[in-house]
């Protein structure tokens, strides 16, 4: 289960996502649990371009509940569950509840900077 919040880093999350299924996105139930109400029918949009056309089982959170969160993540029998490393997500009490009522793994995405220091 893939949690998209924002657009800045859905796409992180669905990649991680699909490459974590092995490269079948299809496999990929994703949580929509906009940071911004607003935003919902541009993150709709990110989804549609990113799955191109595959169906994907898509639901909606839209009060930003961690407990509807954690029963939308059991209802969609996660293996893993897919999160932005964004602030409500990775607080402290939310991890807490997040690992405490789910039976799976959580991956926690950030968006990473390689270093061109490193020799080749």
């Amino acid at each position: 289960v893939a949690v998209v919040s924002d657009r800045a880093s859905g796409g992180h999350v669905l990649r991680a996502a699909a490459h974590l299924a092995e490269g079948r996105p299809h496999c990929v139930s994703i949580v929509l649990f906009p940071a911004r109400s607003e935003q919902q029918a541009e993150l709709q949009q990110d989804i549609q371009a990113f799955m191109k056309g595959r169906p994907a089982q898509v639901r909606m959170i839209g009060h930003g509940s961690m407990e509807a969160l954690a029963a939308t993540t059991r209802e969609l029998g996660a293996s893993m569950l897919v999160i932005p490393a964004m602030a409500a997500l990775v607080e402290p009490e939310s991890l807490r509840l997040l690992r405490d009522q789910l039976r799976c793994p959580i991956c926690i995405v950030r968006r990473w900077q390689p270093h061109n220091s490193l020799p080749g």
